[in-house]
């Protein structure tokens, strides 16, 4: 299966170089050495235990009554208990092979993982990296009209446990008025297509100037959501 995955990803590559126009040379191999060998940057994108400990992951903490999620609540930290050893000795042998090189991890939980990095591998030279702050500018400039490089975007927090703290568009603060237009409107109008779209309480977005990430639902509408997974009939894993 590993073979498999690594090919389509291989071949996948080369045709999107080919048609970019770029000629780089791209190969592929199963020792860890001999891939981290004159590296300068190194990208950790894995799932520990696969697909089946995903489905564990969500459906266990929902037996018991909580939210069954990937990244968040008990379901993440399963998946960060299996998940850190592995990202930990990949650091500890990039400190070996390529010890200039950064590692920028993508491996969800993304928060946590990045921080047992930083704070138990020999390796400092760490990123935690995640898509969610670039899906939510272009959010932001669909609500405003705006294009997204007219506007500067502040984040505070990684990951599915971040906010946004400030919008200015052409140097104009309009962080108040995106936060009206969001609850203004029926549905979120900033949720992820893969999270619920629940409406944040009104009140706490006002009082706070903040706008929270779609996954931080988890924890403020914790009812709703857990109600919503309920209701579905299959997990996501």
């Amino acid at each position: 299966m590993g073979k498999e995955k690594m090919n389509i990803i291989f071949q996948l590559t080369r045709r999107m170089l080919e048609k970019a126009g770029l000629a780089i040379e791209v190969s592929q191999t199963f020792d860890r050495k001999t891939a981290l060998q004159d590296t300068d940057f190194v990208v950790t994108q894995l799932r520990v235990g696969g697909i089946d400990a995903r489905i564990i992951d969500e459906k266990l903490p929902k037996s018991h009554g909580f939210i069954g999620q990937e990244t968040n609540g008990a379901g993440g930290m399963f998946k960060a208990l299996r998940t850190i050893p592995v990202i930990i000795e990949i650091a500890n042998e990039m400190k070996e092979v390529c010890p200039n090189a950064w590692l920028i991890n993508f491996t969800n939980p993304a928060s946590m993982v990045t921080e047992a990095v930083l704070k138990y591998s020999n390796n400092n030279r760490v990123i935690g990296l995640c898509n969610g702050p670039i899906n939510m500018t272009h959010q932001v400039a669909g609500l405003l009209n705006a294009k997204v490089e007219d506007l500067y975007v502040e984040f505070k927090g990684s990951n599915h446990m971040n906010f946004i703290t400030k919008i200015l568009h052409h140097g104009v603060d309009r962080t108040r008025e995106t936060i009206n237009l969001i609850n203004a409107a029926d549905v979120d109008a900033l949720s992820f297509k893969n999270v619920s779209n629940e409406q944040f309480n009104k009140e706490l977005l006002a009082a706070t100037n903040l706008i929270p990430s779609s996954y931080l639902k988890y924890y403020l509408k914790t009812t709703e959501m857990l109600a919503e997974q309920d209701a579905a009939e299959l997990s996501r894993g």
